[in-house]
Formats: structure tokens, C-alpha cells, sequence
């Protein structure tokens, strides 16, 4: 996946009790902070381009048991232990350095003690830094299922026990012959011999956690739900921020186009499970993945920027077993450390934002021989129909700009306004989206709102020739969904 990914995390947080519902507007305005400084996480997807990426090999995960004491070991020899930018001493019953300053215990593990410790030398530079993860909630130390399974029935049984990743050991205890050592087992055409007791054992230190599966033969299948211990309902509460993506094609700038805001369009399907996964695939606390899952949603795209506002849900529990705080604070170290490239840091920079706008959409008949539409992002951009739109669009938009600025003084010509086609379809029916920044209208003397952009922009149709690519256009207003 050739995709260089640039990702500001957007100061905004929302607290819920429920999960994320997707939030989808047909050709809908895109609202965005004004002037609003960001934290820019900058995320390197694909290794070709070597140059953005700071090496960072420092950073060490250590999961432990609440309760639990946890011994780090620095590899060179330290002058200090830093936690939270104050320096550890000896503490009776909390904090012990040993071994000439290179250990630091920690004992008797609560979620407070979660974060970074760090061991630094006397000048400050930074030797090698730990991240504690305290884990709470551990499941019980047995459960019992009695299922009763339809014969020639295919399926997976999960062993349903938190934390498999940091288990020292798991074991399935059966007759059946695949997957005795991962935290799920596969069957395949129920019959008799799958009959009797499976059951999964994970070790962690001397605790053993056990899940028995008593299977029987009968005429529909009962007795298995889902996975209690795979979500946090009434345990924990997720709490949501937005990051604002930009996408880099290696070839080429990524392309904006209308159905990206499209409700349940393809396109818009396609780039959001692209970036939902990618992020998924980046996690550093892999161990912890499935029982820390990340709620992923596409929210819109900013058709002047092309930055594409993500919306990602994350467990109160996930947040304070890593030390974070539930705040803005929070989800920033959050996504600086959660977000990595095989363990290399990613570069962190605060810059100012200012991406308001206005979209104005028109539609006419435009007289063309074929369709010239794109209904799917696709990453492979050399294909002949998305080669024909980005030339047709070009021509459409190239002509839209020089008609629509030619009536404005001079003074104004500099402010720009944005063009994307979405499409013509077979009635010959062209669809354009127009966008420009409230600055600009502002600047220009007009009302930064949607009514004043639209009247704005309807105004210069009417100065102009309606000539685009030599043929006579006159548009319809479309106003835009809400």
C-alpha cells in the first residue's frame, strides 16, 4: 500500500455510553474549526519514503496485573529515574533503585502507577523509556458453556478469557486436532466426535483462567452467545476525538470528490475502511488489540484540503490502564504512542488551522457522447475511467474558475474559488461542486454562511457567458442537504 498518511489530531472530545453511530450527509457542507491550533502526528504508511521517520527504539510496552510489582532495567548505567518529569527516589513499599541506579521496582501495582518511566543521564538525554500498563477487569477464573450444536455446523469457539496477549501460556484441551495453542478453536461439520468437553486454559504467572465448552448434538444450535468478555458495556465508557487525516498518494496528490460525503456511497465505504485499518494495523499495543478495540469512522472530507475528518472511539479502561488521562491531554498521548510504524516515533509539530468554507452545488445539462463518472476510490490510479474524469474535470473546473472570476475586480481575483465535477451521468446531467474558504468571503465582503456563499456565487453565473468547454451551460442551484 503505497499511501503516505499525515494525521492532526483535533482538539475535540466526546463523552458516551454507547457506541459510535456512523454520521453521513448526502452532499453535505462541511463545517470545520477556524483558527484553531492543532496537534499535527505526522504517520509514515509505507516504508519507501524512509526520510519523515525519527528512529525511536526506546519506548518499551510492560503489561503487568494490578497488584503486580514491575522491575525495569535501564541498559546503560543512569544518573535518574523520571516519572511524570520528576525524578523517583527510594519509596518504602512503592519505588526501589537498585543494581548501581540501572533497576527501578515498582511494587504493589494500582492504575496510578500506569505511564512512562524513564531513565535519563545527568544532562537529560534520554536512555530508555517504559510504558507500565496496568490491566484491570481480568475475567473470572472459570466459566462453563453448554452448547448444543446442529450437526454439519461450522464454527469457531473463542476462549472468551481478557488479555490472551499477555498470557504466558494457552492451551485447549480436546479432542480436536487445530489450533490447540491460539486463544480460539475451529470446527468444522458438527458430528459425534466433536461431542464432549473442550476446554481453554491460559496461564499468567500461577493464576490459572479456564473456559469449558460442554458440546452436544442437537436440532438447532443453542447456548452460545457473544463473548461477554469482549466488550466493556457497563464496565467502562467510550470517549471519542476527531483526527484529520491527509492522504498522499505516491504518485500523486489524493483527489477530493464529491461522493467521499456521500451517503453509503462506495467510494466513501472504500477510503473509510482504507484508513480505519490502516490505524488499526499501526497499533503498538497489539497485545491488548482485541480486548482495547478502536471504534473507526469517516465523518467527512474537506474538498479544498482533501483532509478527511476521522472520528475514533476509544474504552476509558484503555485510556487509564496506559496512564492516560480522559482529556485533550489525554487522546494526544494516546495517539502519539498508540500510533506507530514498527516501532518507529512519529514526528509531532503544532500548527494553526483555518479550514471553514462554504460548498454551493450546481447541476445542468452538459451534451457528451458517454458517462464520465468515478462511483469508487480505488488506490490504483493509472486506470483509462479515472484518467478520462481527472482530464474531463480539470477542462469542466478550468473554465468554471476563469467564468466565475472574470466579473470580480482585481482586487478579489485572488481569492480563490475550489471546483470538483461528480460526474455526467448518461442523460447527460453534469453535477458541480463549488467551494471557497470563509476568509476569502469575508475579504470579499460577503457573509461567511451558506445563503450569502450561494447567492455569491449565483450572482456570478449570471455575469458570465455560461460558456464551458465551448458549450452553453446554464445550471440549476442545488441547495445543499443539512
Amino acid at each position: 500500500m503505497y499511501i503516505l498518511t499525515y494525521i492532526d489530531l483535533y482538539a475535540y472530545s466526546k463523552h458516551c455510553s454507547h457506541k459510535v453511530h456512523r454520521i453521513v450527509r448526502s452532499l453535505t457542507q462541511v463545517r470545520m474549526c477556524s483558527d484553531v491550533k492543532l496537534l499535527v502526528l505526522k504517520l509514515l504508511v509505507c516504508l519507501w519514503f524512509s526520510g519523515l521517520i525519527a528512529l525511536n527504539n526506546n519506548l518499551e510496552f510492560i503489561y503487568k496485573r494490578n497488584g503486580e510489582d514491575v522491575t525495569m532495567e535501564c541498559p546503560d548505567e543512569p544518573h535518574l529515574w523520571i516519572r511524570r518529569d520528576s525524578e523517583i527516589q527510594n519509596q518504602v513499599g512503592k519505588y526501589s533503585i537498585e543494581d548501581k541506579m540501572l533497576q527501578l521496582v515498582v511494587k504493589n501495582l494500582q492504575i496510578s502507577d500506569a505511564g512512562e518511566y524513564t531513565c535519563r543521564t545527568i544532562g537529560g538525554e534520554s536512555i530508555k523509556t517504559f510504558l507500565v500498563v496496568v490491566l484491570q477487569m481480568w475475567s473470572k477464573l472459570k466459566q462453563t458453556d453448554e452448547l448444543t450444536v446442529k450437526r454439519g455446523t461450522n464454527f469457531t469457539l473463542d476462549c472468551c478469557i481478557r488479555y490472551s496477549g499477555v498470557m504466558d501460556t494457552i492451551l485447549w484441551e480436546t479432542t480436536l486436532e487445530n489450533n490447540k495453542s491460539s486463544d480460539t478453536l475451529v470446527v468444522e461439520n458438527f458430528g459425534e466426535k466433536h461431542e464432549g468437553q473442550s476446554t481453554c486454559r491460559m496461564q499468567y504467572g500461577d493464576t490459572v483462567y479456564e473456559h469449558v465448552f460442554r458440546l452436544s448434538l442437537g436440532e438447532k444450535n443453542a447456548g452460545y452467545a457473544e463473548c461477554a468478555d469482549e466488550n466493556w458495556d457497563g464496565l467502562s465508557t467510550l470517549h471519542s476525538f476527531k483526527l484529520i487525516v491527509t492522504v498522499q498518494l505516491r504518485r500523486e496528490m489524493f483527489k477530493y470528490h464529491p461522493r467521499m460525503n456521500e451517503k453509503s456511497s462506495d467510494m466513501r465505504r472504500d477510503l473509510s475502511q482504507m484508513i480505519c485499518q490502516h490505524l488499526d494495523e499501526v497499533r503498538a499495543d497489539s497485545q491488548v488489540k482485541k480486548d482495547f478495540q478502536i471504534e473507526c469512522q469517516l465523518l467527512q472530507v474537506h474538498p479544498i484540503t482533501k483532509e478527511l475528518i476521522v472520528e475514533l472511539a476509544v474504552q476509558a479502561i484503555h485510556l487509564t490502564s496506559f496512564g492516560f488521562e480522559i482529556d485533550e491531554n489525554g487522546f494526544s498521548q494516546f495517539t502519539q504512542t498508540i500510533f506507530r510504524e514498527k516501532n518507529q516515533s512519529i514526528r509531532y509539530e503544532v500548527r494553526l488551522l483555518s479550514r471553514t468554507h462554504q460548498n454551493v452545488f450546481f447541476r445542468g445539462i452538459f451534451p457528451s457522447r458517454k458517462n464520465i463518472e468515478v462511483t469508487s476510490w480505488k488506490l490504483e490510479m493509472n486506470e483509462i475511467e479515472y484518467r478520462e474524469y481527472l482530464k474531463f474535470n480539470d477542462t469542466i473546473c478550468y473554465d468554471f474558475r476563469q467564468m466565475l472570476t472574470h466579473p470580480l475586480p482585481d482586487a478579489w481575483k485572488i481569492h480563490s474559488i475550489f471546483c470538483t465535477i461528480r460526474g455526467l451521468d448518461s442523460a447527460s446531467i453534469l453535477d458541480v461542486q463549488l467551494s471557497v474558504y470563509d476568509r476569502d468571503l469575508l475579504a470579499m465582503n460577503i457573509s461567511p454562511d451558506q445563503q450569502s456563499a450561494e447567492k455569491f456565487i449565483t450572482s456570478l453565473f449570471s455575469q458570465s457567458n455560461g460558456t464551458v468547454d465551448n458549450v452553453r451551460f446554464q445550471p440549476q442551484f442545488l441547495r445543499s442537504c443539512t
